[in-house]
């Protein structure tokens, strides 16, 4: 994906936005890890465009971004 996206722009790609981590969100990168949250496991729900992709530099952690 993140080939594709420096090649030629954004992608579309589907997401399980049920996680009360979406409801809650106030900015920031969103986790959510199925093996401890089943809320995050499931149907994808909603169509999203990636619009890029880099790494946190306080936390270290890899992030999507998108729209």
């Amino acid at each position: 994906m993140k080939a594709e996206i420096y090649a030629r722009g954004p992608i579309a790609c589907t997401i399980n936005s049920h996680p009360d981590v979406f409801k809650h969100y106030h900015g920031g990168i969103i986790q959510c890890n199925s093996t401890t949250d089943s809320s995050c496991d499931g149907f994808l729900t909603h169509l999203i465009v990636l619009t890029g992709y880099g790494i946190d530099k306080k936390t270290g952690l890899y992030y999507w971004s998108g729209r």
